[in-house]
């Protein structure tokens, strides 16, 4: 099969989690001698460029914070300057994007994600009458949804669809989504998505990564019980890594627990960072919080040995949880908020933790438990690993993908046989 897969950013140029996910497949696809091509956006490049199967021509929208130019551009000449320059560049992609489906000749056609470089490759796709499958990991078709048919400002409204190089949002074909958990799927039609079109199917961790339950040693407490916790993720107000820091000044205050030690892991923009260390300061948590910054996805993988557990604090609803799956393949008890994904992965007390959302002394009475039972430490870290091996593996996440692309193209040859006749 020749697959043509379309993402705005692929390592290693990434934001997070969903680029490395797009990778790991692309990889698992083409390992089974599948032909796959990226096609993905010049950025972090100077210009485009052409790596084997990677192709990064695509044109990526940095108008996403002009609203931060109002104030130094009272009349917004600027920003309607840079709104029809990307214009010019969403048309642009089409073209691209036109050129490569001529070129290669794909079978399918498999989005990844569009949210910064505009839905103008998927009408390409369309125009070419080749099967479109929709990998959904996040709210970004959501999101152009209601750009472009929710506002009540007709004119507002049009312009967008103006900017997107879309008419209307009802030009795309959406029949072939596919979710990674049932609360993005459930969001997307409370929004107004039609039920049939969806087809969930969740993301994976790569079977060689997985911790086999015999290589399990002791967590890396001492003997006086002191703790390593770790929070690994986009430092940002939705990830509420806030409530991780405040978790350990409630171990401190309510537990008398001053040695417990907090890692934190993750990029995000320099103010919400500030923030965060003026929280540390202001807790006098500066010898217990330490901000170690962006490290790669194999350092990180290495890091979950290291630590008593992972805190998953996230306030808003998560998509899935791609850091949970992970730390759980490697054996590191998860606590994580009562919220979107990690429901769907963990049994509260059997392979992990749930606690309130922004609940802090839930957080660190969560931490106690583990603190205090080794015997309930041991089975959340088995039943983790047993739980990725039996439901979330790469391997077996890619054969439901490859069944769900058989069906539809068998269903897009059966409609053009009907179309001749």
């Amino acid at each position: 099969m020749r697959i043509l897969i379309v993402t705005d950013l692929y390592p290693p140029h990434v934001n997070g989690g969903y680029e490395l996910r797009c990778k790991e497949t692309a990889d698992e696809l083409s390992r089974r001698g599948h032909d796959i091509f990226i096609l993905t956006s010049r950025q972090g490049g100077e210009s485009s460029q052409i790596q084997g199967n990677i192709y990064r021509l695509l044109f990526f929208n940095t108008t996403t914070n002009l609203d931060k130019l109002t104030i130094k551009d009272p009349f917004r000449l600027r920003r309607r300057y840079y709104q029809f320059q990307w214009a010019f560049k969403s048309r642009k992609n089409y073209q691209i994007t036109a050129k490569l489906i001529a070129t290669i000749q794909p079978d399918l056609v498999f989005i990844w994600n569009m949210g910064n470089i505009s839905p103008t490759p998927i009408l390409a796709a369309q125009d070419f009458s080749i099967p479109t499958v929709f990998s959904i990991g996040d709210y970004w078709l959501l999101s152009l949804k209601a750009e472009l048919s929710d506002d009540t400002n007709y004119i507002k409204k049009k312009f967008r669809a103006m900017i997107t190089g879309l008419g209307d949002f009802s030009q795309l074909e959406l029949s072939n989504l596919l979710p990674n958990s049932i609360v993005l799927k459930n969001t997307y039609i409370e929004n107004g998505f039609p039920e049939k079109n969806f087809h969930v199917i969740s993301r994976g961790v790569q079977a060689n990564l997985i911790l086999s339950t015999k290589a399990l040693g002791k967590m890396p407490r001492d003997r006086n019980g002191h703790m390593k916790l770790l929070f690994v993720g986009r430092l940002h107000p939705n990830k509420a890594p806030d409530v991780a820091i405040n978790a350990l000044d409630n171990l401190s205050t309510e537990y008398g627990l001053c040695d417990i030690k907090l890692d934190i892991v993750g990029q995000g923009s320099k103010e919400y960072i500030s923030s965060l260390k003026n929280l540390v300061f202001k807790l006098k948590l500066e010898k217990n919080v330490r901000f170690v910054g962006w490290l790669d996805h194999s350092a990180v993988l290495d890091l979950y040995s290291d630590y008593d557990a992972l805190l998953f604090p996230s306030r808003w609803v998560e998509p899935l949880g791609g850091t949970v799956l992970e730390a759980m393949a490697r054996g590191l008890p998860v606590i994580a908020s009562r919220r979107g994904g990690p429901l769907e992965i963990i049994n509260d007390g059997e392979n992990g933790l749930l606690v309130s959302v922004d609940d802090p002394a839930a957080f660190s009475a969560a931490i106690m438990k583990l603190l205090q039972s080794d015997e309930l430490t041991q089975k959340i870290r088995i039943a983790g690993i047993n739980t990725i091996h039996e439901r979330y593996t790469l391997e077996h996440i890619v054969d439901q993908n490859l069944e769900y692309f058989q069906r539809v193209l068998v269903a897009s040859n059966i409609n053009k046989t009907q179309e001749r006749i």
